[in-house]
């Protein structure tokens, strides 16, 4: 198992994609046919992935996949050219979200009839069926379409917000689960269906990522010691509380710069803090103590923890998500990296300026810890974030008593 990440920062090719950012190849599904799968190429142009095919709908989809090893994922892509051209020269792309052969994959689409819509596609032993309902999106360039999947429910994600929840029972011609063959797919990639040969509207791709959807798994105690429940129905909720039960220590090996533990008692490390004292931290805490806003009537704030090289002074990190817990009115998370030699600017910090990205929280009235906020920031040797808010008008002030940014180390290969 490892997480993909692509910035198809490479030299251009017009036929391939070559190798991801971390390490894997992108293969192209083999030409099914008209009006099934497609050879239409994928390929890189001006460091951006993009798909050259033209025909009409009649010529298919075209699929590229890479293997992350694991079926249980969340992630996203940058599309752009969202919302270039007539409507008869636009073409539908999208992200697969499984994929085993060319009769088994899941795909989500960015279709631009109808002023925008999320469509699933599920092929299931033949040929790809529309499942729905739709759901309206108007998507613009440089924004991202993504999914998180748990058994049999996708969450179809714009710009990392739930935009369709799809339980894959819900269609309209009656019930349908997903095989075991298809839920048991390692493979993730991009999708296009051509359209008319127009310049400008090619679909093209950017920032492409896939990782475990750890708020998912779950373990079952086998006399091979815990195994990962695919369809999140395990007894239990994480692989620490499987293991105390099934007898076996914890341990912990060090993948794609993150500490996994490889649920056998297998791993180089007894302990996560030893694992990410030997520079394999994937997470680090900002701050250092609850931060308590002054009595009154409320007022802007923010908080900004010390800058981070996350134990590792030379290697690049992509921050994945952060997360806070405290009590929070009108807050957001700004995502601040630097690349070596950038220059670190105090004053962005203090006006909050000049950031990567930044998230949203839903307000709280008590201390709460915050759902975790996916992005996906490369190009971070040193890093923070900035949790700003407004509590105006309160009648208890706002609290900050913990925020924590995931990362892993960009680029490396398993």
């Amino acid at each position: 198992m490892a997480n993909v990440l692509d910035t198809f920062n490479r030299a251009d090719n017009p036929t391939s994609l070559g190798v991801a950012t971390s390490g894997q190849t992108w293969t192209q599904v083999a030409a099914q046919g008209a009006g099934g799968l497609t050879g239409n190429p994928y390929g890189i142009d001006s460091n951006a992935g993009f798909n050259a095919g033209t025909g009409g709908a009649a010529a298919g989809d075209s699929l590229v996949v890479v293997d992350s090893g694991m079926s249980v994922t969340r992630g996203q892509v940058t599309i752009m050219n969202a919302d270039a051209g007539s409507l008869e020269n636009l073409r539908n792309q999208g992200v697969i979200i499984l994929y085993v052969d060319d009769t088994h994959y899941v795909f989500l689409t960015y279709a631009r009839a109808g002023g925008g819509l999320f469509r699933l596609y599920i092929a299931d032993g033949g040929t790809a069926t529309h499942r729905g309902p739709d759901c309206s999106v108007v998507m613009a360039d440089g924004d991202t379409m993504g999914w998180t999947i748990c058994g049999q429910t996708i969450d179809a994600l714009h710009n990392g917000v739930s935009a369709q929840n799809y339980p894959i029972t819900f269609t309209s011609g009656g019930g349908f689960v997903m095989s075991d063959t298809l839920l048991a797919g390692t493979k993730q990639g991009l999708q296009a269906a051509p359209g008319t040969s127009a310049p400008g509207t090619l679909p093209i791709f950017e920032d492409f990522m896939v990782e475990a959807n750890d708020e998912c798994l779950t373990y079952d105690c086998s006399e091979a010691g815990c195994v990962l429940n695919p369809d999140g129905l395990g007894e239990f909720s994480s692989l620490a509380a499987c293991e105390v039960s099934c007898g076996i220590a914890p341990s912990y090996n060090c993948l794609d710069g993150v500490c996994c533990d490889p649920g056998d008692g297998s791993g180089a490390f007894a302990t996560l803090a030893e694992c990410q004292a030997a520079g394999c931290g994937s997470s680090d805490s900002g701050g250092s103590g609850t931060m308590r806003f002054n009595a009154g009537e409320g007022s802007r704030y923010y908080v900004v923890p010390p800058i981070s090289d996350s134990g590792n002074e030379t290697r690049s990190k992509v921050m994945k998500s952060g997360r806070v817990t405290g009590k929070v009115t009108n807050a957001k998370v700004k995502f601040y990296p630097w690349d070596v030699d950038d220059e670190i600017s105090v004053t962005d910090l203090e006006e909050g300026t000049t950031f990567a990205t930044d998230v949203n929280l839903t307000d709280t009235t008590q201390v709460a810890q915050s759902q975790r906020q996916q992005v996906n920031v490369p190009n971070a040797v040193l890093s923070t974030v900035r949790v700003e808010g407004d509590d105006r008008g309160e009648a208890t002030r706002d609290r900050v008593d913990e925020i924590v940014i995931e990362q892993a180390q960009q680029g490396v290969r398993r």
